[in-house]
């Protein structure tokens, strides 16, 4: 139940700024180190009829304008926009075809509402909210509403997008976990650890493959595996059975994955001794989104051992930690691991200077690349 109210409350509390920054650097970016034949450059075209670039531009200026008119709009006034050298013809007709895919009806939000497949009753409060895909709801006479308008820009989170391009393109989960593991090495590059070592195949006839990424830094090593997983509606709404499949199939099958490369480690096979086995070892496991119970011994208690002491953040955990620089993010991990009352984000705030401001610079580059100059 508590799992419930902490991801219905978590999406409010996070900046969507980085939210969105971060769907731009995982389908956007040109630079992003991904075998084009493992993870494709998507069209997103064919789901949006424009580029997913001009996705985020026209969201944002709708968003803009709804913030500016309390949420409550009269349609035809956006004909005013004809008369405003700042929005061309094109841009215009992608803001409106954006509008309208956002916009639905008072009797089609309540219907989607009352769809609520498996949840027990207690449960269904925690369900999908329809403004989760239709934000803006038309009540008639040409007036559209935003009842909450952060669900605008959070239709662009890459748990949002994971429906749509699922729908589209048959491979698109299997896709975004290699632009995962892809996205979590550049932010470890980032933080400017002496040395990052990307997934080693130690196998003879067969491929074997270790963690994801190795970061020495000093004399640690961490062992980092990436999971790309979406979490499911059910465990999002607080099922436990849902929520313990999600675990075996993500954080488990991590935590396998860290003890084996642990070991291949400490056993120095030949493959991994670019890796000293002197190093203290600590586990990290990126999901996309947050698995609050993922550290919880309550939870994990059946899963099985990592060997190493280990800790499961999400990709917004992860760009707060490498913004520390290599030496800081170890200390955090390490006293977040060691103490369990600790989370991942208090123990970050413990390093900020007293204003509390912290920016991820590659966050900050990729906001300014697509977020429109608003007239």
């Amino acid at each position: 139940m508590i799992g419930s109210y902490q991801y219905e409350q978590y999406k409010f509390q996070i900046p969507m700024f980085s939210e969105i920054a971060r769907t731009y650097l995982l389908f956007c970016d040109p630079d992003l180190q991904v075998d084009p034949l493992l993870a494709p450059q998507r069209d997103w075209t064919e789901i949006f009829g424009m580029s997913l670039e001009d996705r985020l531009q026209a969201v944002a200026l709708i968003e803009a304008i709804m913030l500016a008119v309390g949420g409550r709009l009269i349609k035809d006034d956006l004909s005013i926009l004809k008369d405003d050298p700042a929005y061309s013809e094109v841009r215009i007709a992608k803001l409106m075809q954006t509008l309208e895919d956002l916009t639905t009806t008072v009797e089609s939000s309540r219907e989607m509402a009352s769809q609520v497949p498996g949840l027990p009753e207690h449960l269904k409060r925690f369900a999908l909210n329809p403004l989760t895909r239709y934000p803006i709801v038309d009540i008639g006479e040409g007036i559209l509403v935003a009842p909450q308008p952060f669900y605008l820009m959070h239709t662009l989170s890459i748990g949002n997008l994971y429906y749509r391009g699922f729908k589209a393109w048959k491979n698109f989960s299997s896709e975004l976990g290699y632009r995962v593991e892809a996205y979590v090495g550049k932010q470890l590059e980032y933080a400017q650890f002496e040395q990052v070592l990307s997934e080693i195949d130690y196998g003879t006839k067969s491929p074997k493959l270790s963690v994801d990424w190795f970061a020495i830094f000093d004399d640690t090593v961490l062992l980092i595996e990436c999971k790309g997983a979406k979490i499911s509606q059910p465990a999002l709404s607080g099922d436990p059975d849902k929520t313990y499949k999600l675990l075996e199939k993500s954080i488990d099958k991590a935590r396998g994955q860290l003890k084996n490369s642990s070991e291949l480690i400490l056993g120095e096979h030949e493959k991994f001794r670019a890796i000293p086995k002197h190093l203290k070892q600590l586990g990290l496991i990126v999901t996309t989104e947050p698995i609050h119970c993922a550290n919880d011994s309550m939870f994990t208690g059946n899963l099985q051992n990592p060997g190493i002491p280990c800790l499961a953040i999400s990709l917004g955990e992860l760009e707060r930690l490498t913004a520390l620089g290599a030496e800081k993010m170890i200390q955090v991990i390490s006293k977040v691991i060691d103490g369990p009352t600790w989370s991942v984000h208090n123990a970050i705030n413990e390093h900020l200077p007293e204003d509390g401001t912290q920016t991820n610079q590659i966050l900050a580059d990729a906001y300014d690349k697509f977020y429109p100059d608003l007239p």
